[in-house]
């Protein structure tokens, strides 16, 4: 029998605030997942969202770049990094739609992050109020 070759990974090392990085071993840990998985996780819809977006906006014109450019600066406060392991397509996904939206890599991922924890708060919200 033929061992099969596995798939090539790559990690990305994500710069954040030491209070976003316990945010994201937190909620991993509540999802009884590692930070990688939780991460890729978030990460694969946002990819699969920004894909999207791009394909339907630039499927009729062809659009200058400066559409989806977003600065997105890290406020001053303790710095960390988290570690994200992925596969080398995975990888290539999160560093194409990072690019897309002229921002870092690492940027990319905490708005993304930010997003993803606004909405779950604000759909928690909605379920606890009275109507």
């Amino acid at each position: 029998m033929a061992a099969t070759k596995p798939a090539p990974r790559t990690a990305i090392l994500v710069s954040c605030l030491k209070e976003e990085a316990d945010q994201i071993r937190e909620r991993a840990r509540l999802d009884c997942r590692t930070v990688s998985s939780y991460l890729l996780r978030t990460m694969t819809r946002w990819v699969d969202f920004e894909e999207r977006l791009y394909n339907d906006f630039t499927r009729y014109q062809k659009l200058d770049r400066t559409v989806f450019v977003r600065r997105v600066s890290l406020p001053k406060g303790p710095r960390t990094t988290v570690l994200l392991r992925c596969s080398a397509e995975d990888g290539k996904r999160i560093r194409r739609a990072a690019e897309r939206r002229g921002m870092t890599i690492s940027g990319f991922i905490r708005q993304c992050l930010r997003r993803s924890w606004h909405a779950a708060q604000n759909v928690t919200y909605q379920r606890l109020s009275p109507e």
